[in-house]
């Protein structure tokens, strides 16, 4: 069958065109039962109304080509969106240039399909009808955006409005519980999992100080004494280590003035009982001893209690789990919880919160502990790493525990569990005197984040607030002890200050007091907080001793000479490498700059002897060792880093000098 328009292939049973749109006048593709809804659409061009939507079914018969108000027939919407521009362009004009641009249906077809489907037509028209439907549907995506944007405030609302004291700040608590589990998980796993492994890896540390023009006036004083030391910039030390089984490296090197003067390698193997020493600008061979057994025996020993926890302790989140669960447990007992609204204050930044207040005596701390007792009774992961050390014979002996097997070793775990239970239960009720009662006050702001806390029992209070308002802080960490009820006799230390958040990162001004008496300021820009959290520094730091510590220490024998200092460090480190750069200076003149540089890397950077080794064993043996000797590298070394030649010209008097005389002149001297 054929398009009796275009001449275009049809499929059976099609009702319009797929080239033109023409309608066919198949009877056979209207189905009453699978096309229910056909839009009835009149040619009245003064009816205002929208588009009727009617159920009727339209026989193939009554589809027309317009006039009169006669019911038509229209194409499913995907085609006509298909073939119909949505730019406002009228259907005769998509019709005229239907030879260049593709399909269209023609100028034989209703207006009102044009009108329909253009902006100017129907569809204008449907969004002025529906309007009042539209702006409501607008509304309603606009609430959805910003609850789901505020899902945590709105959490925190419905837990604050509806539940319990007690079980409000049990959910506050989770959360900051959690990150102190994730925290402490992480610097478990850095910084002892990670260290258990020493084999294949290596770890080199470099120090390099700089004198600055305070410094070299400051050693120019020595000339006073005698000593010319105008000639030193700088000194610089590197320490490396490195390890793989059986073998063991240590390196020490020193330079003056950027060049490298000394370079000291010792490298230890167990396996053959060996030690080899290298001095690389005295003499290019190694020198090599045999050590008896027992003079590496506790080396060996540690390496295999090192592989042993590394066996027996959980993984790191096995560690963030255990931590979790019993820092819950002891939240939950903390029942005795008072509810209000309050602000939190610190250097002049105030924030609103919700004020619990948590009450907790002797009572509360015995029931808290019979709680974990109890659990650590049922913990399997505690019984795993009771079981799991109890198979490591050198734990055994290196911790003097009884030898017993695995089982026994847990059973005696958990009879000393129930002895506590018992005698706690047996102890009843305790006495609680007023001093021994903690009153903390845990500041929740409205996302239900803990931003402050004052602990306060018996004579001593504590306090770590950080309120924010925008990405303004203020801040306080303090510790006060009143036991005298004295200001003079009374201690207090405090850390406060203020300035501004972006992130995790923070710009801010500190002062740290002593009783009252500021003695330290401290200046932070870029500190990241979450890095500090798990054991790293990111961001850079200044302290410098404030007047009134200056006034303080005059009765301190040599604390003029730290008056007017101040230290800057700027850090970057990561999970494998760290960075300082420190500075020091003097009433504004700089002292000296130190840069201390860590870095730690997978698999042996140590040296390997081979065959450039001399075992020494007797003195025919070091005269062998002594044939290489060059003492003239070290001299060359010292010149051109501009050492005196009064320091250099006592060493060229050796430089010709073979082993034998050098050892008898030594045997002479000592």
């Amino acid at each position: 069958m054929f398009c009796k328009k275009c001449g275009a292939n049809l499929n059976e049973g099609a009702r319009f065109c797929p080239n033109c749109g023409e309608p066919t006048g198949s009877a056979a593709g209207v189905n009453a039962e699978n096309d229910a809804n056909v839009i009835n659409i009149t040619n009245d061009t003064n009816d205002t109304n929208d588009l009727a939507v009617t159920n009727d079914i339209v026989p193939a018969d009554n589809v027309t080509a317009g006039g009169g108000g006669e019911k038509q027939m229209m194409p499913p919407v995907s085609d006509l969106w298909n073939m119909y521009s949505q730019d406002g362009s009228s259907a005769n004009a998509q019709a005229s240039n239907a030879q260049t641009a593709g399909p269209q249906y023609g100028s034989t077809q209703s207006p009102v399909f044009t009108q329909g489907f253009t902006m100017e037509g129907g569809f204008k028209k449907f969004i002025t009808g529906h309007k009042a439907l539209l702006i409501a549907g607008a509304v309603v995506i606009i609430v959805l955006v910003l609850v789901l944007s505020n899902m945590t405030v709105l959490a925190n609302f419905l837990r604050r409005t509806f539940s319990s004291p007690e079980d409000y700040y049990h959910y506050v608590e989770k959360k900051t519980v959690e990150d102190i589990s994730a925290d402490a998980g992480e610097v478990y796993g850095r910084y002892f999992l990670d260290n258990l492994n020493v084999y294949d890896k290596s770890v080199s540390t470099k120090m390099n100080v700089t004198i600055g023009e305070g410094g070299q006036d400051l050693i120019g004083l020595a000339g006073l004494a005698g000593v010319d030391l105008s000639w030193l910039e700088s000194v610089s030390i590197t320490m490396d280590s490195s390890m793989k089984k059986e073998t063991m490296f240590m390196g020490l090197g020193a330079a003056i003035n950027g060049v490298d003067i000394l370079t000291g390698n010792i490298v230890y193997e167990v396996d053959g009982e060996a030690v080899y020493l290298q001095i690389p600008e005295l003499n290019e061979k190694f020198m090599g001893m045999e050590m008896p057994g027992y003079a590496l025996r506790d080396m060996e020993d540690i390496w295999e209690m090192y592989e042993a926890f590394e066996r027996v302790c959980p993984d790191q989140k096995e560690v963030e789990q255990i931590i979790n669960r019993y820092m819950l447990t002891a939240v939950e007992c903390m029942d005795d919880v008072a509810k209000e609204k309050g602000v939190l204050e610190a250097a002049d930044v105030e924030q609103k919160c919700t004020v619990l207040t948590v009450t907790a005596d002797a009572n509360t701390f015995k029931d808290m502990t019979m709680e974990i007792l109890k659990q650590m009774r049922e913990d399997e992961d505690i019984e795993k790493i009771i079981k799991a050390a109890m198979e490591e014979e050198i734990i055994i002996e290196g911790l003097y525990l009884d030898d017993m097997s695995p089982e026994e070793a847990y059973e005696e775990f958990l009879d000393w569990i129930d002895d506590g239970l018992e005698f706690m239960e047996d102890y009843g009720e305790l006495e609680v005197y007023d001093d021994e009662v903690l009153e903390m006050k845990v500041y929740v702001d409205r996302k239900g984040k803990i931003v402050g806390r004052t602990m306060e029992m018996g004579d001593v209070t504590i306090h770590m607030l950080m309120p924010e308002d925008g990405k303004q802080f203020g801040y306080e960490l303090s510790y006060e002890d009143s036991y005298f009820d004295d200001p003079i006799l009374d201690e207090t230390m405090a850390l406060t200050g203020s300035g501004k958040r972006s992130g995790d990162k923070i710009d801010g001004d500190f002062v740290l007091e002593y009783c009252d008496t500021p003695m330290m300021e401290i200046g932070v820009q870029e500190l990241n907080l979450k890095d500090m959290r798990i054991g790293l520094l990111n961001g850079s730091m200044t302290l410098g001793l404030t007047e009134d510590a200056a006034d303080y220490m005059d009765y301190t024998p040599g604390a003029a000479m730290i008056q007017g200092m101040e230290i800057s460090m700027d850090w970057q480190s990561d999970k494998s490498s760290s960075n300082c750069n420190m500075g020091i200076s003097l009433r504004d003149q700089n002292l000296v700059n130190m840069e201390i540089s860590y870095k730690q890397e997978k698999g042996y950077k140590g040296a390997n002897p081979g065959k450039n080794v001399v075992m020494v064993d007797d003195m025919d043996d070091l005269m062998e060792w002594g044939e290489s000797l060059d003492i003239g590298g070290l001299t060359s070394a010292l010149k051109e880093a501009d050492v005196p030649s009064e320091f250099t010209d006592s060493l060229e008097y050796f430089e010709d000098m073979d082993i034998d005389s050098l050892l008898r002149m030594m045997y002479f001297y000592y």
